[in-house]
């Protein structure tokens, strides 16, 4: 086993109360660092690349949901993209490893490429299908706008017992959606543990229990959720992943829908199901012209306005079948070699269906 220290805002603050310095200890006293990338920017990062005991100890850099550089990192999360300076402030040399289950071909290959500073016959690049046949990709529209108070096209949820993840894009529709169906449910059914909220603002220990009671609790049905779940939490129980509405981009989609079914052999049927607001399809149809109008400019660059919906979650939305635009989007293999890691040994992956099964 390899010591290893992991260094992010809540480690920090607990060695403060105990007077430790997280920073010093990493120079010499572990053999692997797992480091927040919002931390690639303080001052205790900076003093680590400036101490030359650490530099020569650095041998490999590892990047997990390295697709996050091009999305995360062009938005809320920009740190996210400190990750190609750190590395060209590093030893010629180092290795590096990056791993992701949704790159889409294209310009967002390209610019991660671009910011880790790889260049096209320099690196290897190893794929597998991020296409998972035991998903149930279902697509459905909105009744009604999500601007109020009143849900009803989620209620469905309350009338069974089904282990569920909702997906908001903000805190405050995340409440909203929370109150309506806590004020549905019976109080036998004990709505503090049926149904949680997990955002960024809830107390670390808060988020802690939620994933603790979803884990092992059959009260607990309900998961209301911002995007601080969408990667990193890997709950084995959970049958569906509801987006409340299209997300930004493919990439979000994939991301989402892999939070259900992790464990293949305690949910056999799980489902991602995306609803589309009324104005979704149209302006889908607005990306997609807008797109093909602006061939030969520079990425995401117009002189004219276009819709905030990127291009990949567009095509998936008209597609007629959903596995086959995720199959484009990605350039899945139509075969992959079998994988022999313990997982996939015990509970081999299925399948894909002769009929497919999406919602189309």
């Amino acid at each position: 086993k390899l010591k290893t220290l992991v260094i992010n805002g809540r480690t920090l603050q607990d060695a403060r109360r105990e007077r430790k310095s997280l920073w010093d200890a990493a120079v010499s006293d572990y053999r692997m660092l797992l480091l927040s990338p919002e931390l690639l920017t303080s001052s205790g990062f900076e003093g680590l690349l400036q101490n030359n005991a650490f530099q020569t100890r650095v041998c490999a850099l590892g990047i997990d949901e390295v697709h996050l550089l091009n999305s995360w990192g062009a938005g809320f999360r920009k740190p996210f993209q400190q990750l190609g300076y750190f590395r060209a402030r590093m030893r010629s040399g180092l290795a590096l490893a990056a791993a992701s289950a949704s790159i889409l071909v294209g310009q967002p290959m390209k610019n991660i490429c671009d910011l880790l500073g790889l260049r096209s016959g320099q690196y290897h690049f190893l794929q597998r299908s991020n296409l998972r046949p035991e998903l149930q990709l279902l697509f459905r529209p909105l009744s009604r706008g999500l601007g109020g108070w009143v849900f009803p096209d989620f209620l469905w949820v309350l009338e069974g017992r089904r282990k569920t993840v909702f997906f908001c894009k903000t805190i405050a529709l995340s409440f909203r959606l929370w109150t309506f169906l806590r004020l549905h449910c019976r109080a036998s059914d004990t709505p503090h543990i049926r149904i949680r909220m997990y955002n960024s603002l809830n107390w670390p220990s808060y988020n802690e229990r939620t994933r603790e009671l979803m884990r092992n609790d059959p009260r607990a049905q309900v998961i209301i959720a911002t995007a601080s779940f969408m990667v990193g939490v890997d709950l084995p129980n959970i049958e569906d992943v509801v987006l409340v509405q299209e997300p930004a981009d493919a990439d979000e989609w994939v991301q989402w829908g892999g939070r259900a079914g992790r464990d293949r052999g305690m949910v056999k049927d799980a489902r991602v199901i995306t609803y589309v607001t009324k104005k979704g399809p149209s302006t889908a149809e607005a990306v997609i012209k807008a797109s093909d109008n602006r061939t030969g400019e520079p990425h995401g660059q117009s002189s004219k306005k276009t819709p905030a919906m990127d291009v990949s979650i567009a095509k998936v939305i008209l597609a007629p079948c959903k596995v086959a635009a995720q199959n484009e989007l990605y350039g899945n293999p139509s075969h992959d070699v079998p994988c022999t890691c313990r997982t996939c040994t015990i509970h081999p992956p299925p399948s894909l269906p002769s009929i497919c099964n999406c919602s189309g």
